[in-house]
């Protein structure tokens, strides 16, 4: 038997060409001795002396080790929920969770590889800005060489050329469906409210936003279209901005905002200036977080399911599916329209 020497269950998938999934179930108490594969990854592990650690040979078994969440910060109501979801489903598993907040400075990135190589964790979920942002290579250059150490699963945009499991919701579709809802309320001049152009996501809403208007031979030029970000302060800022663009008669009778704290933001502005949601002008958020049935009015928004994307997502963390080549598994979940006061449809359809 040759010298034991230090070696992960990542080097012997390399080396047996196979996935990390395959190699964990070959060294799990009952392996499928008839399966070729698991033969060779156990003749490699035996070669090298090999025996896996509590981590990596706990996601399969259900042992004591430890997981990562990877996010830009916790406090926001979306990376709060996909926590809390996530650790539930870690300690039900028998894992802790760890979180790891990490910037969008793609000079700190290497640093913080670093971190997550010494601390190897049996896993991480990642998700928000590493994911979301399309400037730059930083973000694909992190997750492969991550992915040497450990499995990764993303919970948003896919990352082209990646091969991981991959969660997100269908926000071109939900931007579609918002904009469906409102023109059958009545109204032709839709606005849209806040996003970065650079964050896939907003893109993506953006996308969807654009082709149903197009369907419906709106005019998108006219369309106004505010870009921002993502707090209540951007909401104020952008509906005051929006609203100042154009002449009484021309402008949007419907806001679709990037998310409900965007939403909420820009209500609060339109009652400082004396303008009713939503008889002056309806509002549709994005998100259905806790707090938009509780704002006055009660907020229209799209569910995007962030519980049941949270729980697959540590789903396919605890018991990774077979990868081949450089593509992707995505599981795209679809949104659904909540519908409440601020978008006008207890006023019925309107001549706007």
């Amino acid at each position: 038997m040759a010298e034991a020497r230090c070696i992960t269950i990542f080097d012997i998938a390399r080396e047996a060409e196979v996935s990390i999934a395959t190699v964990s179930r070959a060294l799990s108490d009952s392996p499928n001795q008839s399966s070729k594969k698991q033969r060779k990854v156990i003749e490699i592990a035996r070669k090298y002396n090999f025996r896996p650690s509590l981590p990596a040979g706990g996601l399969n078994r259900g042992k004591a080790g430890s997981l990562g969440i990877i996010m830009p910060e916790i406090l926001h109501p979306f990376y709060c929920g996909v926590f809390n979801t996530a650790e539930i489903e870690a300690r039900s598993a028998g894992y802790s969770l760890v979180f790891y907040r990490i910037l969008d400075d793609s000079q700190g990135y290497q640093a913080f590889l670093d971190l997550l190589i010494r601390e190897r964790p049996g896993g991480v979920l990642m998700t928000g800005g590493l994911v979301e942002n399309s400037k730059g290579p930083s973000r694909f250059e992190f997750i492969k060489h991550l992915q040497q150490y450990m499995p990764v699963v993303i919970l948003g945009q896919p990352v082209e050329g990646i091969a991981c499991s991959c969660v997100t919701v269908d926000l071109a579709e939900g931007a579609r469906m918002s904009v469906r809802h409102l023109h059958a309320l009545g109204h032709r001049r839709i606005a849209l409210l806040g996003g970065d152009p650079i964050n896939r996501s907003s893109s993506e809403r953006e996308a969807g936003f654009v082709d149903e208007m197009l369907r419906f031979g709106l005019p998108v030029d006219d369309a106004p279209r505010c870009e921002g970000s993502y707090a209540p302060i951007d909401g104020e800022a952008g509906i005051l901005k929006m609203l100042r663009r154009f002449p009484r008669e021309k402008r949007p009778t419907a806001i679709l905002a990037v998310n409900d704290m965007v939403a909420i933001g820009a209500m609060r502005q339109l009652a400082r200036i004396g303008m009713r949601v939503p008889h002056d002008i309806a509002i549709v958020g994005c998100d259905n977080h806790f707090y938009s049935e509780y704002t006055s009015p009660p907020l229209t928004t799209l569910d995007l399911k962030t519980e049941q994307s949270a729980k697959l997502a540590m789903r396919y963390l605890l018991d990774p599916p077979e990868l081949s080549g450089s593509v992707a598994m995505v599981h795209r979940l679809e949104p659904e329209l909540i519908i409440r006061e601020s978008c006008g449809a207890k006023l019925g359809r309107r001549e706007l």
